[in-house]
């Protein structure tokens, strides 16, 4: 019986050693969890920051990208209007440069009429 008792103390012995092991190899695996949650947590967070600093920089790009072009079209808008002002002006003064010319001859034969009626009329 003593025999008995020797193995079951050497099999108490070999299960408190396997126990003591696998209770360190668990606080390990859990301290191990642990430090790769909070890793995998600032992951997500600097992933989240570098993509919320992507999207502000591509809005600021697309942002700059449509005011240049904008600001390029209008600009040739604008100068093209001005030139069509200009053109538009130009023909308008040499029309009216052209109705000038007769109209002042109109007026100067009217006054020479007019002269010549009055002449007439006042011989009556």
């Amino acid at each position: 019986m003593d025999g008995d008792l020797s193995a079951v103390v050497q099999a108490a012995k070999k299960l408190a050693l396997l126990a003591g092991t696998l209770e360190r190899r668990s606080g390990e695996a859990i301290a191990t969890q642990q430090r790769a949650a909070v890793t995998l947590a600032q992951a997500v967070v600097d992933v989240r920051a570098d993509a919320s600093r992507i999207l502000e920089e591509s809005r600021a790009e697309v942002s700059k990208a449509t005011r240049e072009t904008l600001n390029g079209h209008l600009t040739d808008r604008t100068e093209r209007f001005d030139q069509d002002i200009s053109s538009a002006t130009n023909r308008i003064l040499d029309a009216s440069r052209t109705v000038d010319d007769p109209a002042a001859r109109a007026r100067t034969s009217l006054k020479h009429i007019f002269k010549l009626g009055m002449g007439w009329t006042a011989v009556r």
